[in-house]
């Protein structure tokens, strides 16, 4: 005879088999979250990427999007958060303590709790299930993959790779922000991420980030390269002043 912890398994994996049911589709539910998170950055429900060079300042943008989103109000003078999330911060390439010293500095000491470090050595599509125990523990509804090139667990040129990532980040739930990176040739790096064109298709919002030095710190460049759910949107900058421990974040003009 089953035990119950036996009967209880079998349970699980019969429902996570069976996946979500269906429905008719003039009875979907409307969504109660705003279609920005950050207006006009993230969308909600939708995978985001923002890809650029090596220090094009990308991740401090995304940690900046983070800590905000956590916060339930942004850090970056000029744009607006419509609804706090739980965000868990995958991190393929640093340490806990190397991302805690940038959330500091852009939030100072008082650091949002819903923040969630989470530090991954298995490719994302292979890391599912334990990411989704962390999401239940903690609430998590918005994920940061940092970045996508060790994420991705193979060649970023494969679309079946490609496929395989999105595929992980729709079963992990809510929507995310992927870091990524250009080529290194061709004529058209900064029209989209790495790798294969599903990079590019499968996402709902691509940013290409570009930064400009400033005196006292950079300007990020952002350019709009795909919107899914609306017309393309005009380029915005976002400027780090480093001056001060707490770096002062604004909007800006590319």
């Amino acid at each position: 005879a089953l035990t119950v912890i036996e009967m209880s398994c079998a349970y699980a994996i019969e429902a996570n088999n069976a996946g979500e049911p269906a429905i008719r589709l003039k009875d979907a539910p409307k969504p109660e979250a705003a279609d920005f998170l950050i207006d006009p950055i993230l969308y909600d429900r939708n995978p985001t990427i923002i890809f650029g060079d090596g220090g094009s300042g990308k991740s401090y943008v995304a940690m900046a999007m983070g800590a905000g989103l956590a916060k339930g109000k942004t850090y970056v003078d000029g744009l607006s958060v419509n609804r706090k999330c739980v965000v868990g911060y995958l991190d393929w390439e640093m340490s806990s303590w190397e991302h805690r010293g940038r959330f500091e500095s852009i939030t100072g000491p008082d650091m949002p709790e819903d923040l969630i470090y989470i530090q991954c050595v298995a490719p994302l599509p292979e890391d599912v299930d334990r990411l989704r125990k962390y999401a239940r523990e903690y609430g998590i509804n918005y994920w940061i993959v940092d970045s996508v090139a060790p994420a991705c667990g193979g060649e970023p040129e494969s679309a079946q790779v490609a496929a395989a990532y999105f595929n992980a980040l729709r079963a992990l739930g809510g929507a995310s922000l992927s870091i990524a990176h250009i080529s290194k040739m061709g004529a058209n790096q900064d029209q989209k991420p790495f790798g294969s064109t599903f990079w590019h298709n499968l996402a709902r919002l691509t940013w290409f980030a570009k930064a400009t030095q400033l005196p006292e710190g950079i300007s990020v460049a952002l350019y709009n390269r795909k919107n899914n759910l609306g017309r393309l949107i005009a380029p915005l900058a976002i400027d780090l002043d480093f001056s001060d421990p707490v770096i002062g974040l604004r909007r800006g003009q590319p």
